[in-house]
């Protein structure tokens, strides 16, 4: 037992990366599920499919998915067009990003359970719990939205446990932006503000109480993260738009597919 634990100490750094791999392992063989005929109901690389080839209709339906993920599969798929793959590619390769995200989460988790105050034993058995769990197993195989929101929210968990363990406020900043991703990836993710600065008031009350004006500078340049986070989304709409006209030909993007 006191070998094992020496091991352990000795090369905690690399215990991240390999629950990465283990999670990327057992979940990607399950992403060619369905291809090339049969996706699940809400995947929305569907939206995104029909964007790549003319039909742009990002934010017309479903309000509660918001555009974020669908920018980061638009550009995958401009790209894998671009360097001459199938239409099938598009779908796996979102799906593979999605895998990817799911990884980080349970890195995320371990890193996570350590800066909490966790054992090496603690942190591993989080994240073998995330990576046992099959809804987490199912998010991380389709092209959807609630992947992008998963991992936002445990990087701005994570983010707000490091400020609160050393106290710079630049974290605090960046957790508010993660924030704005969150709420970019899908429209729930706005309690995640609510929370983030509950919890702060909560935390840091008594600092804040005695210095007003750096409470109401920290939360003003806080809220100009967040909002500036969900505008980069919103207006990307307009600036793919104009990208796209100019790209068409670069990229040669294959006459527009009918559904």
């Amino acid at each position: 037992m006191v070998k094992l634990n020496q091991l352990l100490n000795k090369y905690e750094k690399f215990i991240p990366v390999v629950l990465f791999i283990i999670f990327f392992l057992i979940t990607a063989p399950g992403t060619s599920w369905g291809l090339p005929t049969r996706l699940h109901p809400h995947e929305v690389i569907k939206v995104v499919f029909k964007a790549l080839f003319g039909d742009w209709q990002f934010d017309t339906k479903i309000f509660v998915y918001t555009s974020l993920p669908k920018y980061v599969m638009f550009w995958m798929g401009k790209i894998i067009l671009w360097l001459g793959y199938s239409q099938q590619a598009i779908y796996l390769s979102a799906r593979l990003f999605s895998v990817l995200l799911g990884a980080s989460i349970v890195s995320i988790t371990y890193r996570l359970t350590r800066l909490a105050g966790g054992s090496i034993y603690l942190g591993l058995l989080a994240s073998f719990l995330v990576i046992s769990n099959s809804q987490m197993a199912q998010d991380s195989r389709f092209a959807h939205n609630d992947i992008y929101l998963t991992f936002f929210v445990c990087l701005t968990a994570f983010t707000l446990v490091k400020y609160f363990i050393t106290g710079r406020r630049t974290l605090l900043y960046l957790a508010f932006f993660e924030c704005g991703l969150a709420v970019s990836s899908k429209q729930n993710g706005i309690g995640l503000v609510f929370a983030t600065i509950v919890l702060v008031l909560i935390i840091e009350w008594n600092i804040l109480r005695k210095d007003i004006l750096r409470a109401v500078e920290t939360f003003f340049i806080g809220c100009a993260h967040w909002l500036s986070s969900i505008l980069t989304s919103v207006l990307s709409s307009h600036i793919c738009n104009s990208l796209i006209n100019s790209l068409t030909v670069i990229l040669k993007s294959p006459p527009v597919y009918k559904f």
